[in-house]
């Protein structure tokens, strides 16, 4: 058995010495959308806008809808919107005619943004019973890292790849805005400011026991470690491709049965946020996460360099690694369930770089669906016709 341990120990490690040399030697030309200073110098790279409209996207004619567009977390107000590709010179629009609308934003310098259908009808919006609605369907990626670890930098960068890739492979477009990740940081192999060490090592042994395949591997697992929907690994030695069998967006779905609505009052230590979950078919045995993370923390990243900023850094988790219990009776075909609110204190945090995230898992701990909202915002159930 010690042998065993000992080869399985050695195998991690050697592992982790490949990641860190394939790292260092490619590190030249790895492509994403966020910024690093340190060793290679600052890095422009391509961001990605993201379109919201502030309000009904089933609306009447002669309703006048807003739009706001934001980049790397920051509000654009000269990005150009397009709708069913005219551009248009304002931020808000009043939609005249009964018709189906697709609405974009560009600019220069970032990847185009998602697209908003808005429905537009003549004499009243058709009502559609709540048990009826399909929701948008989103992917948690979970990263198991550390700003000591230096073979964490290949799984930053195959991370920051995704963001300018689609998919189409499920007869559906697929980007990077059906992907919510989040960077656990653990101590690994020394300290980090960032581990939350009630929270963190405690769902890092749960993974270990329930993801891993490798039973020679399982306990003694190092990081990068990227879990999938809390169900499978994202495999640490081909993830520097966007290809292969657990490409993380073959799991997004073109619709979903569960809806999720966020609001937040976030400070920079405390706050508290507050959900609803609506069903469009029956469940049971149901668990939700709340999660606040915090984007663009600049600390050292080993194998990075000294200015690295962190993006979605866990900040503050419900207190269950497997979640708060949903009542089944609550998790019926047409039932909107209101969750208890969640406060929670963290440490020092930039408020405008906030985030909550709900996590809705099954009862083998595998993500239903999962959805994020800046702070001190409402996120409304996002809707899919």
């Amino acid at each position: 058995m010690k042998q065993n341990k000992l080869a399985a120990l050695t195998k991690v490690l050697l592992s982790s010495l490949v990641l860190l040399f394939a790292f260092t030697s490619c590190s030249s030309d790895d492509g994403g959308t966020k910024k690093d200073k340190g060793q290679g110098g600052e890095k422009d790279k391509v961001k990605t806008l993201v379109l919201e409209a502030l309000g009904e996207l089933r609306v009447l004619e002669n309703t006048a809808i807003t739009f706001k567009v934001t980049g790397d977390g920051n509000t654009l107000a000269d990005a150009m919107l397009y709708i069913d590709n005219q551009a248009i010179t304002e931020s808000t629009y009043t939609f005249t005619t009964e018709g189906t609308y697709a609405v974009m934003a560009k600019k220069e310098g970032y990847k185009d943004s998602n697209t908003v259908t808005i429905k537009v009808f003549k004499d009243e919006v058709p009502v559609v019973p709540i048990g009826e609605l399909k929701y948008q369907h989103r992917v948690l990626m979970e990263d198991f890292t550390g700003v000591q670890c230096p073979p964490c930098a290949s799984a930053i960068r195959a991370l920051e790849k995704l963001e300018n890739h689609t998919y189409n492979g499920n007869g559906y477009p697929v980007d990077y805005s059906s992907i919510v990740a989040v960077g656990i940081h653990i101590s690994i192999p020394g300290p980090d400011p960032f581990t939350i060490t009630r929270f963190v090592h405690p769902l890092f042994d749960y993974y270990n026991t329930k993801v891993v395949n490798d039973p020679e591997t399982q306990g003694q697992r190092w990081a990068p470690f990227i879990v999938i929907n809390g169900k499978a690994e994202w495999d640490t030695r081909t993830m520097t491709t966007v290809a292969g069998q657990n490409h993380p967006m073959t799991l997004v779905e073109k619709t979903s049965t569960i809806g999720i609505k966020l609001n937040s009052v976030l400070s920079a230590t405390a706050g508290y946020a507050e959900a609803e979950i609506a069903f469009s078919q029956d469940y049971e045995g149901l668990t939700m996460d709340y999660y606040i993370v915090e984007d663009d923390v600049q600390h050292s990243q080993a194998g990075i360099g000294a200015n690295y900023l962190h993006h979605a850094v866990l900040k503050g988790a419900t207190p269950a690694i497997t979640g708060l219990s949903i009542p089944s009776a609550q998790s019926k075909k047409g039932n909107i369930f209101v969750a208890e609110r969640f406060s929670s204190t963290y440490k020092l945090a930039n408020e405008s770089n906030l985030r909550v995230i709900v996590i809705i898992r099954d009862a083998q701990g595998n993500v239903l669906n999962v959805q994020d909202a800046k702070a001190n915002t409402t996120k409304d159930f996002a809707i899919i016709d």
